[in-house]
């Protein structure tokens, strides 16, 4: 048994230097980290990637739908021919009798500009959110990998060097956005689907209006209570940079009220 223990890599031997103990202990530390850090992100980016692509679609599908409505109407326009070309037929007297005018087309109307541009915008962000998301997943796998070559040393250096460059880079806000805007992506979208029932049929937009509402004010409830107190369980992104900023600007506040406190107080009491 004691040979067995002497040959083993689990425990470091007492034999062994400071510095060897040292970058033991730091890949220990190290590999429980990263996958903690691995498991989490590489999690949500392959949700945002499935949800983003099942949104890509259905937008892409309701869009295919609503894009007659930026061009004039073949079918009026066809309807108005028709109608000249049986006065033309039917007339008896001599003279071409005066047809129906063609239908002046001036542009689609101010609220199918809108509900299309909120359309469109919500596809683009979903299709950022889909190739950040597969971006993400590929410099995640790249910070995972493991360079077999050189020291122990070496090799907690190169890993120390991926993780001050994740640090210094803000690679988590990067990831933390995509959520966000994935959210955002969204709400637009449900805002274009009602602004566009709203000129089909005004009681299915109520419906639609009222539900989306309905879930708009239960997401804000959960950022809010989230960003107030740290313990609740509906913990998001949003919720996390809110809490972040906000601990910031208090901070900076009471820098401030601590450095006009000390420029008012007179010299000579400064030691008291």
């Amino acid at each position: 048994m004691l040979n067995i223990l002497r040959k083993s890599t689990i425990f470091p031997r007492a034999g062994d230097s400071p510095w060897s103990r040292f970058w033991y202990t730091y890949n220990l530390e190290a590999e429980e980290y990263d996958r903690e850090f691995l498991q989490r992100y590489q999690g949500d980016m392959n949700n945002t990637m499935i949800f983003s692509g099942l949104l890509v679609a259905a937008l892409a599908t309701f869009a295919s739908m609503t894009v007659n409505d930026l061009s004039p109407d073949p079918n009026l326009l066809m309807l108005v021919l028709v109608q000249n070309i049986l006065i033309s037929v039917n007339s008896t007297a001599g003279t071409v009798p005066q047809g129906i005018p063609l239908p002046a087309w001036e542009g689609p109307s101010v609220s199918v500009v809108w509900y299309q541009t909120l359309l469109y915008a919500s596809l683009a962000c979903s299709l950022l959110v889909a190739l950040g998301a597969v971006l993400a997943a590929q410099w995640l796998s790249r910070y995972s990998a493991v360079d077999e070559r050189g020291t122990a040393e070496d090799r907690c250096k190169r890993r120390q060097q991926k993780f001050d460059g994740l640090e210094a880079w803000r690679f988590r806000i990067f990831l933390e956005a995509l959520p966000i805007l994935l959210q955002f992506s969204l709400f637009l979208f449900s805002v274009s689907l009602c602004a566009y029932m709203w000129n089909q049929q005004r009681i299915i937009a109520s419906v639609l209006i009222a539900l989306n509402g309905l879930g708009g004010l239960l997401w804000a409830y959960t950022v809010v209570v989230s960003t107030v107190y740290p313990d609740s369980p509906y913990d998001t992104p949003l919720s996390d940079l809110l809490a972040q900023s906000f601990k910031r600007s208090s901070n900076a506040t009471a820098s401030l009220l601590r450095y006009s406190r000390l420029a008012n107080t007179p010299a000579g009491f400064v030691g008291v």
